[in-house]
């Protein structure tokens, strides 16, 4: 016998199934429709290996679902031309059928054979796939393996029962309280954001709390569960390296103590099926870590929906739909590091549909080496809090770094402006309207040389941010007000309507 014959597969075995199981079924829905609304198991018509079945099946639940009776007479409009259903007896097999109910086995016994028997004809079907993909020579093995793995993500899905869970006020009360990831921070089981203008440390602040969680370091005085990180790097992993170097370095700790695992490449979040790798890889990076993963640091949320309109409706849902997914499989809170607006006091960037959809939302302000967080909202909490850190500079094998260290608050420039200093800027503002060249805190008035918190700063001393933050409250308190004075451009400015004392 030659070689190849010897290795020649064997023929394929009889694929499962359970015929009797699925007029069982039949039988005892149409002795008692309620058992459509009690089923446990998931079950459609195409989990039916006899064709015919299936199709009583869709057709007794088509009616049920109208609020019709499904019975032997009911169904009997749609299956008189039917030859299948002739050559079994016709109608008279529906009613034996049952007739015989009361003596199967339970609906959802039956039910549970057929849904099992389904899902082991879908992944025999599987198996043939890929053995006929693995023989060809024009696939690629990352194609194959993604297509039968979505395929696999599929069949796990359809397992899931069908019945919506709930629970009683009084079992309400053994629920347990899950412990926050960081305490007054960043809650667990949650879906949040850090988020900050360019430059602002943003992303050294969320290295500095996943490396802290990795180790179980109190972080800023504040209590920290120990757990798995996951930090996808969206920009790479050679920016981050230095980083989680210095902080080893300056907290003097082990990186092989660290249950920190780091995505080098961006996740597209919207791409079909990353919603299920990015679970996959939080399963397998729990395994390398040595401990359950309870925070996903997404670096930045840009970098995750290359491409998309962060002011579409329809992007931010489609982001919300998959990080709900990844959380609610693995039980992580996902920290979003994301982008400030071009307007300050609107928060972060994006469509409402993210901010609605955030349990905390945490926010960065980096002024030179200082940055503040400040919790902007957390549901079930409290907002508000504020902590202070220092950048400071450290130098590692892999070159210059950022290591932040908790500090105190920083003195507002607002409050370094002298009363003296306001009021020579009424002055100059009123001195400015009466020559017909008024002073603006519009952006677009820097070319025409009226921008106000920069005269201002130059003219009278202070903080260019500090005055601007001032012009911003005396409009707000109408002490100053947006008009126009020059009838001919339409040019406005800032006119003073009332003197501060």
């Amino acid at each position: 016998m030659s070689t190849l014959a010897q290795i020649r597969p064997a023929e394929a075995p009889a694929l499962p199934s359970n015929v009797e199981a699925e007029a069982a079924l039949i039988g005892a829905l149409l002795y008692d429709n309620s058992l459509a609304d009690r089923l446990e198991t998931p079950l459609r018509p195409e989990h039916f290996s006899h064709a015919l079945l299936g199709r009583i099946y869709a057709q007794a639940i088509e009616l049920i679902e109208r609020g019709a009776q499904a019975s032997p007479v009911s169904l009997k409009p749609y299956f008189e031309a039917d030859a299948e259903l002739k050559e079994l007896g016709g109608l008279g097999f529906l009613a034996r059928l049952a007739g015989d109910a009361a003596n199967v086995l339970s609906g959802d016994e039956s039910a549970r054979q057929i849904h099992e028997l389904a899902m082991l004809r879908e992944l025999a079907a599987i198996g043939a796939e890929l053995r006929g993909a693995a023989g060809d020579m024009a696939h690629q093995p990352a194609d194959v393996i993604a297509a039968i793995q979505a395929r696999l993500d599929a069949v796990q899905d359809t397992t899931a029962t069908n019945e919506i869970p709930f629970l009683m006020p009084w079992e309400l009360d053994d629920l347990p309280q899950p412990e926050p990831i960081v305490r007054g921070l960043i809650p667990a089981d949650a879906f949040g954001a850090l988020y900050a203008e360019p430059k602002a440390l943003k992303s050294f602040a969320a290295i500095d709390i996943a490396l802290h969680v990795a180790h179980g370091l109190s972080w800023a005085g504040c209590a920290v569960q120990r757990a798995g990180v996951l930090y996808i790097a969206g920009e790479g992993a050679s920016g981050i390296g230095p980083r989680v170097m210095a902080w080893h370095q300056h907290h003097e700790r082990s990186n092989r103590e660290a249950a920190f695992a780091l995505v080098p490449i961006a996740v597209e979040l919207m791409a079909p099926g990353n919603d299920r790798k990015l679970a996959r890889a939080v399963e397998r990076a729990a395994a390398q870590c040595g401990a359950p993963v309870r925070l996903i640091v997404i670096d930045t949320l840009s970098r995750a929906i290359p491409g998309q309109d962060e002011n579409a409706t329809a992007v931010m849902s489609a982001i919300v739909k998959a990080c709900d997914y990844v959380r609610q499989r693995t039980g992580a809170t996902i920290m979003a590091v994301h982008h400030a607006g071009k307007d300050k006091g609107k928060g972060l960037r994006g469509n409402s549909a993210l901010l609605g959809a955030l349990d905390f939302v945490i926010r960065a302000d980096g002024s030179g080496d200082h940055l503040t967080l400040t919790v902007e909202a957390m549901k079930d909490g409290e907002d508000g809090g504020q902590f202070h850190f220092t950048a400071e500079r450290m130098e590692t094998s892999r070159g210059p770094t950022l290591v932040l260290v908790p500090g105190d608050a920083q003195p507002s420039a607002v409050d370094a402006i002298t009363r003296d200093q306001i009021r020579k800027a009424f002055d100059l503002m009123e001195q400015r309207w009466n020559d017909g060249a008024a002073l603006s805190n519009a952006p677009q008035s820097r070319k025409a040389g009226r921008y106000a918190p920069k005269i201002l700063a130059s003219e009278i001393g202070g903080d260019a941010g500090a005055w601007d933050e001032l012009i911003t409250g005396w409009l707000e308190s109408r002490c100053v007000a947006i008009e126009v004075f020059n009838n001919t451009s339409k040019a406005k400015g800032l006119k003073v309507l009332e003197r501060l004392p």
